[in-house]
């Protein structure tokens, strides 16, 4: 976040650039502080960022102190995932295996490179591999068995 105009409003991106959620909410919540939700007076579209007025930052040096902070949502907040759609957040942990369907891995993360979502995979021989998250890449992903199979093509950057 990072603070804008004379009222105290802040500028953020959004990790979900469609997403219409902001104004119907009654608070945002900070990653550092899950627990400190800030009352949330204002939430419009602006370009490529959203603009938010948080309840008692009146000024650009209120604002300030939020500068460089992510927020987000408790989980119960946001709504289910689409057909065929998923929150990254619920990939992490997951078993990552090869074709073989052999454990080489698992999902520790992502990482944002330009539009792409980037699989965060530390291998079992300890360092860590990087697999975009696209469907060439991925051939099967099950919840109920808690892994994710890789493409003969994503076996190739590991």
């Amino acid at each position: 976040m990072q603070e804008w105009g004379i009222r105290g409003q802040v500028r953020a991106i959004s990790f979900n650039s469609e997403s219409d959620l902001y104004p119907s909410l009654p608070n945002i919540y900070f990653e550092a502080a899950p627990h400190e939700a800030r009352a949330l007076e204002q939430a419009k579209a602006h370009g490529r960022y959203w603009l938010f007025k948080l309840k008692g930052y009146e000024t650009p040096e209120q604002a300030h102190e939020l500068r460089g902070k992510v927020f987000g949502l408790p989980r119960d907040l946001l709504p289910p995932p689409g057909e065929g759609e998923v929150y990254l957040s619920d990939l992490e942990g997951l078993e990552v295996r090869n074709t073989a369907d052999l454990k080489v891995g698992e999902v520790v993360g992502f990482l944002q490179v330009g539009e792409n979502d980037v699989m965060r995979i530390a291998r079992q021989e300890g360092d860590e591999a990087l697999i975009p998250y696209r469907p060439e890449f991925i051939a099967t992903t099950s919840f109920e068995g808690n892994f994710l199979r890789l493409t003969e093509l994503a076996e190739g950057l590991l």
